[in-house]
């Protein structure tokens, strides 16, 4: 008996067995506590029904024109004075402003000059791609004639009120000299640009819109 007890050897599968169960069972505990945690995180989500924002129905289509936004553009544009005039690119780009005003004050009154106000998109356009600093001057007053001649033609056909503005452009217009660098006559050029911005607003200001 003795012997047997000897010879017979320990079974150890019960203490590989348990040890790997309960190691196993604290795994899945573990995992599934941290999928319930990550549940209970997540936002609920209301399904009532939200009033819709109600949106303000002041303001018309016919209260501002295209005009009226091309013209504050171009002014606003021409707000800088330390550029306007002496900077190259600028000056040419408030050309460019000038002429989109223009035209589009142009064609909101009907005015029946289209070829007119082609010649200025034309040449404003192409001034402004013109590397030679020295022929902005002869530019921006070649542009100017024709600028002067659509706003004279506007104040004739819609604003009689406003003919004191003529004169103040075709002299602004005539103080510019052709061929002489834009930085030594920087007053001139801003001057004429200031008149040409003034007579835009006042038109705008006297414009009935919902006539348009």
């Amino acid at each position: 008996m003795d012997e047997d007890r000897i010879n017979r050897k320990p079974n150890w599968l019960p203490w590989i067995v348990i040890p790997l169960i309960v190691f196993a069972s604290l795994i899945y505990f573990m995992f599934n506590s941290d999928r319930i945690s990550v549940i209970d995180e997540t936002p609920n989500i209301s399904t009532e029904e939200v009033e819709p924002i109600s949106i303000q129905e002041d303001f018309t289509d016919s209260e501002y024109t295209k005009a009226d936004l091309e013209v504050t553009k171009y002014t606003s544009f021409i707000g800088n004075k330390d550029k306007l005039g002496t900077d190259f690119d600028y000056t040419k780009d408030a050309l460019v402003q000038l002429s989109n005003a223009v035209r589009q004050a142009a064609t909101e009154h009907h005015l029946n000059m289209e070829e007119t106000l082609e010649t200025i998109k034309f040449d404003a356009e192409k001034a402004q791609r013109n590397p030679d600093t020295l022929q902005l001057a002869t530019n921006i007053k070649n542009v100017g004639k024709d600028v002067a001649m659509i706003l004279k033609q506007l104040q004739q056909e819609d604003f009689p009120s406003l003919e004191h503005h003529v004169a103040k452009t075709n002299a602004a217009l005539e103080s510019i000299q052709p061929e002489i660098p834009i930085e030594k006559q920087k007053e001139r050029l801003q001057n004429f640009f200031d008149v040409c911005g003034d007579f835009l607003k006042e038109m705008e200001l006297n414009t009935d819109h919902n006539e348009n």
